[in-house]
């Protein structure tokens, strides 16, 4: 393993790459101040992830907020969206999405508990370890 990759696992981050880009967020956050409030605010607040930063980056000002702003409406979406497919009990478009059907069935069976909660600990999981674990809150 080269001394980047095992740099950014000790801190973290999924690999170089990612730890390259967060290298270059803080540059433009520092040095350049090529990187718009609302870009830092919404990474800050794990509204999106180091790689959506970076690409945002690209982007004057205005169109940074622009894209951020679309990316958090999205995340919302997606919350409301998995929100009411829980409270309307229509769990396949979830298990689908996660690819969890053989992971939840071998759940249910182990810890006999109903499929309801087996969903809830498999959604909070991936929630919690996507950089999205105030979408956690749900539960």
């Amino acid at each position: 393993m080269r001394l980047e990759e095992e740099i950014a696992i000790q801190y973290g981050f999924d690999n170089r790459e990612t730890l390259r880009q967060a290298i270059k967020i803080w540059q433009s956050v520092k040095i350049s101040k090529t990187a718009s409030p609302l870009l830092i605010q919404a990474l800050d607040d794990n509204e999106i992830k180091i790689h959506k930063a970076y690409l945002f980056l690209s982007h004057p000002f205005e169109m940074q907020e622009q894209l951020v702003q679309q990316e958090q409406l999205k995340q919302q979406n997606k919350k409301r969206r998995i929100h009411s497919q829980l409270k309307q009990n229509d769990y396949k478009p979830l298990l689908q999405a996660f690819k969890a059907d053989k992971l939840l069935k071998a759940m249910e069976q182990e810890t006999q508990a109903p499929i309801i909660q087996c969903i809830e600990a498999v959604l909070y999981d991936f929630f919690k370890n996507q950089e999205n674990y105030h979408h956690a809150s749900l539960f």
